[in-house]
């Protein structure tokens, strides 16, 4: 959590608390945020207050509010680097990582690549990988020995196979949404 002042069914929300579901979310103030996980699939999820929407809204409702529960792989016979871009939401709201799953080989000469603007600079970043996931923080936001400010940015992802030139087009407008770690 972000700030301490968010209930959940009415009770102050802590760490290691069990919600289901229909449990209802109180925000106190907007940008507000927490990160809770699933405990029967071991997903996470962050759960945003989102400005001029409703104060009180169930775990659902946030959920299907913001995409999570939308995206579906495709069926029949699709290649990997299809099936990663039918799992890869259209928006995120980033807290501390994002884990995106995948079956496709990382090595030294095989990894995935993000590449945002920020300004007039356009930044390429190769993106960490751990335990099958892609993993999207704001490590993106360090460059070249300088660390930007983080904001809200349209991310690209591609897979570089051996050398840079050689890329496979994954997604674009991969819309990612800062959520401050602390609220005052």
């Amino acid at each position: 959590m972000n700030h301490p002042q968010i209930l959940i069914d009415g009770k102050q929300a802590k760490v290691g608390v069990f919600f289901n579901e229909n449990s209802i979310v109180t925000w106190a103030k907007d940008g507000q945020a927490m990160k809770i996980q699933d405990v029967c699939c071991n997903k996470r999820y962050v759960l945003p207050a989102i400005p001029k929407e409703k104060k009180s809204l169930t775990v659902l409702q946030i959920l299907t509010r913001i995409g999570h529960l939308s995206t579906h792989a495709p069926g029949g016979d699709v290649s990997s680097f299809e099936k990663l871009e039918s799992t890869i939401a259209p928006q995120y709201y980033l807290l501390d990582s994002i884990d995106i799953p995948t079956d496709i080989t990382v090595d030294e000469t095989h990894y995935f690549r993000g590449y945002y603007r920020y300004g007039d600079a356009r930044i390429m970043k190769r993106l960490a990988y751990k335990d099958g996931c892609i993993i999207i923080d704001k490590t993106l936001f360090h460059v070249d020995d300088k660390r930007l400010d983080p904001r809200d940015i349209s991310l690209s992802i591609d897979y570089v196979v051996k050398t840079p030139a050689n890329a496979v087009f994954i997604k674009d407008d991969i819309e990612l949404i800062m959520v401050p770690e602390k609220l005052e």
